[in-house]
Order: C-alpha cells, then structure tokens, then sequence
C-alpha cells in the first residue's frame, strides 16, 4: 500500500485579493479529490481492457522504483521490454516497472516471466495474500512469483523470476527460482507470496504445498540467500505443528523474523507463529492464538519484526495491533473502521512505515486507502491521518 503523506483529510486550500482596500481571502476548498494531479498518474505502456493495471503495487523503502503488477496483460513477451504488442497469451500478466529522477518518473522496465503462459498468476496472487511482488530497499531487486506456472506438465506448480538493475539502469532476469517440492504435487503455487529484505541478500518464497485430500493448504516457506553472485536455498520452514495449515506469512525487512499465520486443525483456531533467524536455522519462538473461526484475518509485518497488524474479522472491520514482549505477542491496541472511512472491507491490505509508527489501511471495494499515526495517547493510541481516496472516474 503505497500512499502520500500530506494530510488531505484536514489541508484546505484559498486565494486571497487583495487591493487598496485591503484582502479577502476566498471560500476555502479540499483539494482531496485533486490529490493525483499533484503526484503523479500512472499509465501502462501498452493499455488494454481488462488488463488490471494496479492490481499489485510496491514501492522501495527509498521512494525511488515503483512496480506495478497488471495480472490480465496478456502479451507473450518473455523477459524484459519483449514485444508488448501480441496480446495471445491471455492474462499471463506483467510487472512495469517506474524509476523516480528528480520530481518526475518514467518506466524503466516492463517485465514478464522467463517462460510466458496463459494465466500464470504473474505478479498477482489469486485467492491469497496477493504480494507476489517484492522490491528491495533501492530498487535494485524487484522479484516477481508467477504461482499458476505449469512446470513438466504439472499445473499451478509455480515459479519465482528475481530481476536486478544494472548501475546504468538496465534491468535483467538474473535467476529463475523453481519449488524444491515434488512436481507431482498440483497447486503447489510456489512464488504466490515473496519477501525481499530490504538490503537485497534475502529472499521468502511460499508455497502452497496441498495436504491429503481436504485441499487444505498446508504450506512452506523458503528462504534464499544471494552472496554476491547466485541466489540459493538455505532454509525450508513447515508449519510448527501438524494439522496447521498456514497461508499467510511475512518476513520482516531486515531478515531476522517471519511470522505466519496458520488455521489450527480441527481447533479451528488462527495461531500467529514465530520464528528468528540463527545463522541459517528459523527458531520457533512464539506460537498462540490470536482468532478463531471466520476471522479471515491478514498479517503485516514491521521491518524490525516487532510489530505485527492483524486484520479480525469482516463483521468487526477492525484491524488488531500486537507488539512482540520477547516471547508473546500482546494486543496493544485496535484500529477501528470509523463513519469517514466507509470502508466494506477493511484491511485488505495493510503495511507498516518502517518505524511503525504509521500504518496504511487499503479497502478494494471502496478503492481508499486510509492512513493513521501512531499517537504515543494510551486512551487513543492510532489518530486518523488522511484518506487517499481514487482518482476521479476511475
């Protein structure tokens, strides 16, 4: 969720005349529905309906390269900046890439996948957390999983494409990541979620992995590691327990934590499992319950792994804040939906400003994204702090 951060809830705008008479200062207006005029609007290079340009956004911690994922794109071009013009490869979708100089931006890259195939969830993660794109901190890594690849004729068996630029700007696939897992396992979807540190020398890639005949999603997370030249696998992590099923897992920006979120068979409870890097080892520090049946929850993750957002139910449309004591996780506080927002869902994305001390609130089916600090206020520890709403139109 990448927003602005000017106040547009409360900024108000005026002219004032003024002549011999004095000065009179004019209606004061909200710019708010004006707000994209002033930063920048972005368009594919190759548009077409149905394309879901936005579909998935990422912006690098230093502001500088912004990747946009359009998972219905359906040109087959392979690689980078291929032939954008045949459109015979339905929704194999593709990644742009925009580089920030000065006050303006331009596309740097468009991306597709080493192989290109119809529908193969490029960039976007259908029925998941949707963050098959990851950026590093300077923008020099943008990775791209594509979970609905077909590998040896195995469907949904996935694929991870790691691009890198060059110091003059030229982007390049630099490595083709594919699953450890047994190809004959259907809907593996390895790359439906990835992570980059922000340093680019880590990479967390998840996979489905489907468990006996429930098609319940048991899932693994792997962990790269890049030393200069190659990427390689120097950690695969299953759930804690057997009988959990974990979907939704993040890996904090400097490396050192990764958190999941796993429903508990046949409990039917969601427990938030933790663990922290040793060496090349993942220890298991934390597992505890945070939700029950239906709470179709979420989890962000701050870069230094200490706070952690949950999103708690659709009925609630609250959005659960706990911070990590050392060896638990404690509900410090919860973001509500309030009367300005109006969002139906809220929380369908979440993401973390990188003390944590501002988390940005997305709602697809209203298209905002709000906006709250952190206060330091016991009684009111979150105040609104704008509403990003769409462009006009859109």
């Amino acid at each position: 969720v990448a927003v602005p951060l000017q106040d547009w809830v409360n900024t108000r705008s005026s002219i004032t005349a003024c002549n011999s008479a004095g000065c009179t200062p004019s209606t004061p207006i909200n710019p708010q529905r004006l707000m994209p005029d002033t930063i920048g609007y972005f368009k594919a290079s190759n548009t077409d309906a149905g394309d879901f340009f936005g579909s998935s956004v990422v912006l690098s911690s230093d502001g500088s390269t912004l990747a946009v994922g359009a998972s219905g794109e359906s040109s087959n071009a392979t690689g980078v900046n291929g032939n954008q013009a045949d459109d015979s490869s339905a929704s194999s979708g593709a990644v742009y890439v925009y580089r920030r100089e000065g006050r303006r931006w331009k596309q740097e890259a468009y991306l597709k996948g080493g192989v290109n195939q119809a529908s193969q969830e490029f960039g976007v993660s259908n029925g998941f957390d949707m963050k098959a794109i990851a950026v590093s901190g300077d923008g020099s890594w943008v990775v791209v999983g594509a979970a609905g690849e077909s590998v040896n004729g195995i469907a949904f068996t996935g694929g991870v494409y790691v691009f890198r630029r060059a110091a003059n700007g030229t982007w390049s696939l630099h490595s083709t990541l594919r699953s450890p897992e047994n190809f004959s396992v259907i809907s593996n979807g390895f790359g439906y979620s990835v992570d980059i540190t922000e340093d680019g020398r880590t990479l967390k890639v998840n996979s489905r992995l489907p468990r006996g005949e429930d098609s319940n999603y048991e899932g693994r997370t792997h962990i790269y590691d890049f030393d200069g030249v190659t990427w390689t696998r120097t950690a695969t992590v299953g759930p804690a327990l057997p009988g959990y099923y974990c979907s939704f897992v993040r890996m904090s920006g400097d490396g050192t934590t990764l958190t999941s979120l796993c429903y508990a068979y046949p409990s039917e409870q969601f427990r938030l499992t933790t663990r922290k890097r040793s060496g090349n080892a993942w220890v298991l520090v934390g597992n505890q319950v945070v939700g029950s049946s239906g709470s179709d929850q979420m989890v962000a993750l701050s870069f230094d792994g200490r706070t952690v957002a949950l999103r708690e139910g659709l009925d609630e449309k609250s959005l659960g804040i706990y911070r990590w004591t050392g060896d638990t996780w404690t509900r410090e506080s919860v973001i509500s939906n309030q009367p300005e927002l109006s969002f139906p869902n809220m929380g369908h994305k979440v993401e973390f400003s990188r003390n944590a001390a501002r988390v940005a609130i997305g709602d697809f089916q209203a298209a905002g994204v709000a906006v709250f600090d952190r206060t330091g206020n016991s009684a009111s520890p979150w105040r609104l702090r704008s509403v990003v709403p769409p462009p006009p139109g859109s």
